[in-house]
């Protein structure tokens, strides 16, 4: 099995025990050549190979935090980049990584940076 095969199934396996424990029902994970996008109305997440198994992780978890914060659709808020470092904290134990953090900087959310 090659380095990426096995970084996906990790991911895999990290997406169906977070949404388990989530109890989120009924949610697909589809890898994409590029770009991630949650799809709330159709329950799909789409995510692309990143450069590590981590980063895969923290892009899934930002894409998770999409599924609860409804009011705004797929905007990048206070409130969906507070549920970002919520969902990070949780689930790997640490704080956002540096795409992460560069998002928050972009969006002018710097108060979630750890």
């Amino acid at each position: 099995m090659s380095n990426q095969c096995s970084r996906e199934a990790n991911v895999e396996q990290f997406f169906t025990e977070v949404m388990r424990s989530l109890k989120k029902k009924g949610w697909l994970l589809r890898w994409m050549k590029s770009d991630a996008y949650c799809w709330r109305e159709r329950k799909v997440i789409d995510i692309c190979p990143m450069d590590s198994e981590s980063a895969c992780k923290q892009m899934l978890l930002h894409e998770i935090a999409h599924i609860d914060i409804v009011e705004v659709g797929n905007q990048h808020t206070a409130r969906f980049f507070e549920r970002v470092t919520e969902l990070t904290q949780q689930y790997l134990g640490q704080g956002l990584d540096k795409y992460q953090q560069k998002m928050c900087r972009i969006y002018l959310w710097e108060q979630y940076l750890t």
